[in-house]
């Protein structure tokens, strides 16, 4: 997203920013553009219209023309084809360099969502019979675009894709050893702190990351926290195998130009070593010029092997006649098509991050998409904040979806922060109210109502008693009376109980279930909806609660919780309490609070317990790993 980006006559070498790395994207999303299958690519960057460089970066889109137009019959749309569209965002008139456009990330990916929306809805008239047509895969190229494309991805539900080009912790090193500058100096020029964390935000969310070398994988891609090559070679091989990976995950690291017919020995054809062999490295590289016989392979430090092999190739007229015929017979494996028809391969071998939506009894018919990408659908009326900072800083508005209370502000008594917190926002949407005549139908969707709400408030007091728990909700509800009745508001009650306490909670305390739009139960292993509909009811005869199965789906996503717990289980018989000859076991597996995805443990004794997790008043700890499947 940064440099100067256009389809013809490239500034290449202008400055840093504009190398070899636009030749490529560009060059990628036009043959990308005319391949079979593939309707429509867009390049998105930076639109600049700073009056120290050319007019033509300013243009809001430019497509990009085919370099040969036998691959491109298969267009069929007046949106078809390969695109630059310049997304606006940083200072408007002025060209800056790549280390100035961190703090304006997430101005791009505002941008780029709006983009991508408009887009969903056009190609849906196109080719998608009035329904919108959403991206199949984003891919980011640097580490500025790939922490963009991190939370797009996320919001977008499709497989992520990451090219380093060059990576910062390499750099972080090279320049230490040449001892010009110290690590502050060197952070406050290339500003690389904030590089090395989005490439680390960018290889947790990416399927596949694209390297240019092996080198790449395991010189440069070593030196991150989430990647190790012995590790992720272990990984596949488990994951072919079918054996579980307790949850770790690591993503496809892929050689762009690795030659197909050339497979490095005792490696299989997805790189991963076979047997049980602990030595993992890989052999030395194939001499590429035995195989397709088309040149001399030298050292590249070594001048005089450089100058000899120049030499042999001159005057040598066989070999050179030799190696020019088998160049030309190759040359195809080395062309952009072949090239796009790996990079396609490997897209459709990807899976989407999360699970789609369903609704039940919804048709297709008369139904729009059901997908998270739903989640987009109001973009126009809120504002969505992806202030995923990694500088630690906050959005105005992120009081607006933060939990309306913690088990520490509810332990210290503050409860009158609650209706505070309501009170205000009362306000916001009483001014949300005159600005605007919407109601909400809530008769119009089968969809759960909190997807509807302009704002959720999150009641998580779990370290309370039951009494002061019941006495916050109702304080809240009351703070917010006759804002409730618009439909704008809605709550959601997180909770460390089973969804059977709940109930029994809330029936106890005169509080009606449908209050609600949504339990999180079971430490955020469970989610709930209250039902009035008998068909969709857990339990029909006992509680009036549905159970969303997609977010037990989305759990599954690189769950690796059942090894965890059988090795908990382990430790925990392993924690015992000598009193004489008697043997107790201080730590036990809760079996009436455990569920699938959540393990809960009794510790009779927690002083005898050093443990990194918090025991709660009830002497219970709860272990749930549903933000890993996020």
């Amino acid at each position: 997203i940064h440099g100067l980006i256009r389809g013809e006559n490239m500034e290449l070498g202008r400055d840093s920013d504009t190398g070899g790395q636009v030749k490529y994207v560009v060059e990628l999303a036009r043959a990308l553009g005319s391949m079979p299958g593939v309707y429509r690519v867009d390049l998105l960057t930076r639109q600049i219209l700073a009056p120290e460089v050319d007019w033509s970066y300013g243009e809001p889109t430019e497509m990009l023309t085919p370099r040969s137009s036998e691959n491109s019959i298969h267009e069929s749309g007046e949106s078809s084809g390969a695109y630059i569209i310049r997304i606006p965002f940083g200072p408007k008139d002025k060209y800056i360099p790549k280390e100035h456009l961190w703090p304006h990330i997430q101005e791009f990916v505002d941008g780029a969502l709006s983009h991508v929306m408009q887009m969903s809805r056009v190609l849906g008239e196109q080719i998608g019979g009035g329904q919108p047509v959403w991206p199949v895969a984003i891919h980011g190229h640097y580490a500025d675009a790939g922490d963009s494309a991190a939370l797009l991805s996320g919001v977008l539900n499709v497989p992520m894709l990451f090219t380093g080009h060059s990576l910062g912790r390499d750099k972080l090193e090279q320049l230490l050893k040449q001892g010009r500058q110290t690590r502050e100096e060197i952070n406050a020029t290339y500003k690389i702190t904030r590089r090395i964390e989005a490439e680390e935000l960018a290889l947790d969310a990416s399927e596949i990351v694209i390297t240019s070398t092996r080198q790449e994988i395991e010189e440069q891609w070593r030196l991150y926290d989430g990647f190790d090559v012995i590790l992720e070679r272990k990984l596949r091989a488990r994951i072919k195998r079918g054996v579980s990976c307790y949850g770790r995950y690591m993503p496809r690291m892929v050689v762009s130009m690795e030659f197909k017919h050339v497979a490095a020995h005792d490696v299989d054809a997805d790189g991963d070593p076979e047997g049980n062999n602990d030595n993992l490295a890989f052999p030395d590289p194939p001499i590429w010029s035995e195989v397709l016989d088309n040149g001399i392979l030298v050292d590249p430090h070594d001048q005089q092997a450089i100058a000899d092999a120049l030499y042999k190739l001159v005057s040598d007229k066989q070999l050179w006649a030799r190696c020019r015929q088998n160049e030309l017979k190759n040359i195809h494996q080395f062309s952009w098509p072949e090239h796009c028809k790996t990079y396609l391969s490997k897209i459709a071998s990807c899976r989407p991050r999360h699970p789609q939506w369903r609704r039940s009894g919804d048709g297709p018919e008369d139904s729009e998409p059901d997908s998270p990408n739903d989640s987009l659908r109001d973009i126009q009326d809120i504002s969505l904040n992806l202030k995923l900072s990694l500088d630690g800083e906050k959005g105005k508005d992120d009081t607006v979806v933060n939990a309306l209370g913690s088990g520490d502000v509810a332990a210290n008594g503050n409860s009158s922060n609650y209706v505070n917190a309501v009170v205000k926002l009362s306000k916001d949407v009483e001014q949300h109210k005159i600005g605007s005549s919407e109601r909400i139908d809530h008769n119009s969707s089968k969809m759960p109502m909190l997807r509807r709400r302009k704002y959720i408030l999150v009641i998580a007091v779990d370290s309370v008693s039951d009494a002061d728990l019941i006495a916050s909700i109702k304080s809240t509800f009351e703070a917010s009376t006759g804002y409730r009745m618009s439909g704008l508001i809605g709550f959601i009650l997180s909770t460390r109980l089973t969804i059977s306490e709940i109930h029994s909670l809330l029936t106890n305390g005169g509080i009606v279930p449908t209050d609600f739009d949504a339990f999180i139960c079971n430490s955020g292993s469970d989610l709930y909806y209250p039902s009035s509909n008998s068909d969709e009811l857990l339990y029909p005869s006992e509680l009036p609660f549905a159970l969303d199965i997609d977010y037990h789906s989305q759990i599954e996503y690189r769950w690796g919780g059942e090894g965890l717990r059988k090795t908990l289980v382990r430790w925990a018989s392993s924690v015992t309490d000598k009193k004489g000859e008697i043997e107790e076991q201080v730590v036990v597996e809760d079996l009436e609070h455990s569920s699938t995805y959540c393990h809960a443990f009794q510790v009779k004794n927690p002083s005898l317990v050093i443990v990194s997790f918090s025991v709660s008043s009830f002497k219970r700890v709860c272990l749930m790993f549903t933000f890993q499947a996020w």
